[in-house]
């Protein structure tokens, strides 16, 4: 087996806890001390080999401190290491540390293929492909042009991961602050609308049959062919339309303002009072209207209701019809 060393210029450790590093460990089409020029196909890319302890000392009595990952490009080969969890593994983390640039370090191969010839006037030997076994920490190199690339403590890591998390908090606190003035506004909307309609009605507009929610439909299609025809209508005659409560309904209902611009509110109810539906048979005979904001059970009863006023039924008898079908439902 044969080892080559080399000087980096400079060290980067990184932490992911344990702590990490990333070392470039051979310069390829360079002569070094030993007269050989490592070609960059000579050392396979994506292999998974152990970091030594210092001065390739797992050959002998000592565990490795650490593996990692070889990457291979035109200029060089890396090695990016996590150091062990153990005593060596620790100890050389922080050696490589405090060394700093002067840290140097060296892989143990077996040469598969290689070639004599003459490079920049030298002879030297061609290495075209090796068995790589480990690569290692070492006190002396050969090559002044190697570098480990990165070396970070888990302290700088932790400064960072900390930061970051501070930085999240301050987010979540101001995102917290954000819905919470946005809640608070939609909460004194509805209490001045709601006061506002106490005081002076609400306006109500028709409405697109495709904005209300389809159970709210259902439920009023279903009552309509059910009611229909206990009151001698014939349901596929019965038209039913939706109107909601406007936005504003106090500038419609006092000023006579135009509603978004696309006309005036068809009508309004009372102060106090909420209209849930609305029938006129004498302008309109085949038609119900109806609160969009009804829930499908209440869009059962109202639908009812408005029906049995096309049958010709004044309010108590509508009142009347209303009060049995709820009986009905509640058996």
């Amino acid at each position: 087996m044969e080892r080559k060393s080399y000087d980096p210029a400079d060290i980067e450790l990184k932490s992911t806890g344990k702590g990490e590093v990333v070392a470039a460990f051979s310069i390829f089409n360079e002569v070094d001390s030993d007269l050989d020029v490592v070609l960059p196909e000579a050392i396979p890319h994506g292999v998974e080999v152990p970091m030594s302890a210092y001065n390739h000392k797992s050959w002998g009595d000592q565990l490795p401190v650490g593996k990692g990952v070889v990457s291979v490009d035109g200029l060089r080969a890396t090695f990016t290491a996590n150091f062990f969890d153990t005593m060596g593994g620790r100890d050389t983390h922080e050696t490589l540390k405090q060394l700093g640039p002067l840290a140097r370090w060296s892989w143990g191969f077996d040469v598969v293929d290689s070639e004599r010839g003459t490079f920049n006037g030298q002879r030297v030997r061609f290495i075209k492909k090796v068995r790589l076994y480990e690569v290692s920490p070492v006190l002396r190199g050969a090559n002044d042009n190697t570098r480990t690339l990165a070396i970070k403590s888990a302290n700088t890591q932790r400064a960072i991961l900390e930061s970051a998390k501070r930085q999240l908090d301050q987010f979540e606190l101001e995102d917290m602050k954000r819905r919470f003035e946005a809640e608070m506004c939609t909460a004194q909307l509805v209490e001045a609308k709601d006061r506002f309609t106490r005081e002076h009605g609400t306006g109500y507009s028709t409405i697109a049959e495709s904005a209300v929610d389809i159970d709210v439909k259902a439920a009023a299609w279903g009552a309509s062919a059910r009611y229909a025809p206990r009151l001698g209508i014939n349901p596929d005659a019965v038209i039913v339309r939706w109107f909601s409560p406007e936005i504003d309904s106090g500038r419609v209902t006092r000023f006579g303002d135009k509603v978004d611009g696309d006309g005036w509110a068809d009508f309004y109810s009372m102060p106090g009072t909420v209209i849930y539906g609305l029938t006129r048979p004498n302008l309109e005979p085949r038609t119900i209207r109806l609160n969009a904001e009804l829930s499908p059970v209440e869009a059962v009863f109202t639908t009812g209701h408005e029906i049995a006023h096309l049958a010709g039924r004044d309010e108590a008898g509508a009142r009347e019809f209303e009060a049995q079908i709820r009986r009905e439902a509640a058996e």
